[in-house]
């Protein structure tokens, strides 16, 4: 059976979608996420905003804003990969680690500990 262009296309779709709710589902608790402004709209032809709220998403920021009024203690980091963008978002878990290491050690070993990675 021959699939068309289109068929493919809403296979990867939802392919994509699964991928990325599991993610999300495997980090317990409500997060915040930051997105690279050049996935805002390719996010959102893949998974709505009810969807990502379902699977725990309480607020959602764009990277590049200066002063993120950052929610939960969980962040979920979704990012094109260039070094520029991860030398970005380095810098700002860096200063967010010192600042909390200053007021509180113990808190930033957790903070650490609730960091996670998927590829």
């Amino acid at each position: 059976m021959n699939k068309t262009i289109d068929q493919k296309l809403y296979s990867l779709v939802q392919i994509s979608q699964q991928k990325l709710l599991t993610i999300l589902e495997r980090i317990v608790g409500f997060k915040d996420l930051i997105i690279d402004d050049c996935l805002m709209k390719p996010l959102e032809r893949i998974v709505g905003a009810s969807k990502l709220r379902s699977k725990g998403i309480d607020k959602m920021y764009k990277l590049n804003s200066d002063n993120l009024p950052l929610t939960n203690p969980e962040r979920v980091f979704l990012i094109n990969a260039n070094l520029k963008t991860v030398k970005q978002v380095c810098d700002r878990i860096n200063s967010e680690l010192s600042s909390e290491m200053g007021a509180d050690t113990a808190r930033s070993e957790g903070a650490l500990a609730g960091m996670h990675q998927f590829v």
